[in-house]
């Protein structure tokens, strides 16, 4: 998480020094040229438990949960504007060693690529936009949530123009699974038209796919799913007022499982939301439904609410959402997924910043499916970055989580605790300017 973080400031601070030197205001990411930055992160970790599951489990098998972790991870980014394009794109290897459990090295990669071609689409209509991510993520260790930076809110009347995609994939909802070689993709691509001065069309598209490979890293532990889920949005916005906007949509979801056909589901989901900007610096989102699942024949209510606040020196976010979500790991099939999140990054001066965030997430299977499920987790995380030089960062970070897994009347809680030392080094970018924030899959 950090390492991308990091990353992203050293762009911003390298441009702004260079500009500086030229006798030029502060411009971050403004040049036609492309710009690339690659960096260098070293990390030591102490992991309570590396296997994600039960300590029990783990020692059973003669193997020690707890391990100290050596991780090198090069990175590559660029940041581009090519005409009628924005760009941005990275990829990161990770390459970790275990001292107690040396079968568990592994390299593995995290990249992203999102393109901004509303430039090109509005050649042929003024008024529209797209927007295509495209994420992937192979490793061991699947993240259960993400916490991270809270988002800077956005004026109600920015619908659709410069919103960001969501990278968040469906298959991270608070449920950890267990240690197990994965693959990860995820896939969106938005389309908008502002219709009117006040109404927006929004159609959305996204594929993420969930692939396991082998067996879980220790014997006995709960089994892991592959799966793939699809989706579609369409959505109406209306701009009511300068800090007011109306909107309504519609999804379908696909879900389907590689070895447990039976559990294949379909959604229908029908929710209207509002948007109020209080103050240029705090917004809030509200939305309520209801979702329909076949072949269940299940209809569930779905309501979220979001309150983010952004100053120069501190955004923070706080949100709950309740959705249907796509199980995989003990259990195929859909979930009830409540979730309460927080997050904030503040800024202590120009070069030490630091944040946190908590997560709350209950996951249980639909009661018309039959089976009976339930995940919990409690996630908590609290970061330092400290920027040494404008190219490079030092960071400290705790991460703690509790998961309780609950299948079959049988119950599998286990804890996890993380401490990490990190030093990321980047080399100064080769040109001014750049296309946006990082696309990361995972930050």
């Amino acid at each position: 998480m950090v390492s991308l973080v990091a990353a992203e400031e050293l762009a911003i601070a390298q441009e702004k020094e260079k500009d500086v030197a030229q006798n030029k205001a502060p411009s971050s990411y403004s040049s036609d040229k492309l710009v690339w930055l690659p960096t260098l992160s070293v990390s030591e970790s102490y992991d309570s438990n590396v296997f994600l599951t039960d300590p029990n489990i783990v020692r059973a098998a003669g193997l020690k949960p707890g391990d100290y972790v050596t991780t090198v991870s090069p990175q590559l980014a660029t940041f581009s504007e090519l005409g009628v394009a924005r760009v941005s794109l990275f990829v990161r290897g990770n390459f970790s060693s275990y001292v107690e459990n040396p079968g568990l090295n592994y390299a593995g990669v995290n990249g992203g690529l999102n393109l901004n071609l509303n430039r090109m689409v509005q050649r042929i209509e003024p008024t529209a936009g797209l927007q295509v991510f495209q994420g992937v993520l192979y490793t061991p260790v699947l993240p259960s949530s993400l916490g991270g930076v809270a988002p800077q809110p956005q004026s109600p009347d920015a619908a659709g123009e410069s919103e960001p995609l969501n990278p968040k994939s469906a298959f991270i909802l608070g449920v950890q699974p267990v240690r197990q070689n994965s693959m990860l993709t995820t896939t969106n691509v938005s389309f908008f038209d502002r219709v009117t001065p006040r109404t927006t069309l929004t159609t959305g598209f996204s594929y993420d796919r969930s692939m396991f490979f082998g067996t879980p890293a220790v014997a006995g532990a709960p089994q892991n799913f592959s799966a793939s889920f699809y989706g579609l949005t369409q959505s109406v916005s209306y701009q009511v007022s300068k800090v007011d906007r109306g909107i309504v949509t519609y999804a379908f979801g696909q879900s389907d499982y590689a070895s447990q056909e039976i559990s294949n589901y379909q959604s229908h989901a029908g929710t209207a939301g509002w948007t109020h900007l209080f103050t240029p610096s705090i917004s809030g989102t509200v939305t309520g439904g209801a979702t329909l699942v076949l072949p269940f024949n299940s209809i569930n209510q779905t309501y979220s609410g979001v309150l983010t606040w952004y100053t120069p020196v501190l955004s923070s976010s706080l949100g709950y959402s309740r959705q249907i979500s796509p199980s995989f790991s003990s259990l195929s099939g859909p979930l009830v997924s409540d979730a309460v999140t927080a997050a904030f990054t503040a800024k202590l001066s120009q070069t030490v910043f630091w944040g946190g965030s908590l997560s709350y997430s209950r996951n249980e299977v639909l009661a018309d499916v039959g089976a009976k499920g339930k995940f919990t987790s409690y996630v908590g995380d609290a970061f330092l970055n400290y920027r040494v030089l404008s190219w490079a960062f030092a960071s400290a970070q705790y991460r703690y989580g509790y998961y309780d897994q609950s299948f079959l009347q049988t119950s599998s809680p286990f804890q996890q605790h993380v401490v990490t030392l990190n030093f990321v080094v980047g080399i100064p970018a080769s040109s001014g300017g750049a296309g946006g924030g990082l696309p990361g899959l995972y930050r």
